[in-house]
């Protein structure tokens, strides 16, 4: 027989691997909830993919061109454009502004020369709505500022504000 003592049972506790995944999980769970709204925005407004706002500019600049208040209010959103007629011609619109509201805009100044966004273009990832502001070139020399999100599955402009050249 020996004379050792009987071995010792280890006490059942958590192990260190445990303690570790919760801290992490809390941590995520923490950084989750801060950045919640930026990440429904991102994944409201898709940025990987430009065409739908740039498409839904080409539709305002065609329905512009025609001269068709039912497209351009289509393509408004729930906003709309306001248009002034002369003649039975759209010679100057204006934006609901969700940004505030604007004086009505010249066809000249809101019309766009250039469908390529500038360095300038930028999303805004907040709650009510989250936004992407593109920034094209105007044909009167300066710059369009158009302020968009999605309604209802497409993409809608909330805001447009001339900037630069022929603005009032």
């Amino acid at each position: 027989m020996s004379d050792r003592p009987p071995p010792v049972a280890k006490k059942a506790g958590v192990s260190l691997g445990a303690i570790v995944t919760l801290v992490v999980a809390f941590l995520v769970l923490c950084v989750g909830m801060y950045y919640a709204d930026t990440l429904r925005g991102v994944l409201f407004l898709r940025p990987w993919s430009k065409a739908g706002p740039i498409g839904a500019i080409r539709a305002y600049a065609k329905a512009l061109e025609a001269n068709d208040e039912a497209a351009l209010d289509a393509v408004g959103g729930s906003v709309g454009f306001q248009c002034v007629f002369e003649g039975g011609r759209i010679v100057a619109l204006k934006s609901g502004g969700a940004f505030g509201s604007f004086p009505p805009i010249p066809v000249e100044q809101a019309t766009p020369s250039s469908f390529t966004p500038d360095q300038d273009s930028y999303y805004r990832y907040t709650a009510d709505p989250p936004v992407y502001t593109v920034m094209l070139p105007a044909k009167d020399g300066g710059r369009l500022s158009f302020g968009m999100t999605r309604v209802n599955g497409k993409w809608a402009i909330i805001s447009l504000n001339p900037i630069g050249a022929g603005k009032q």
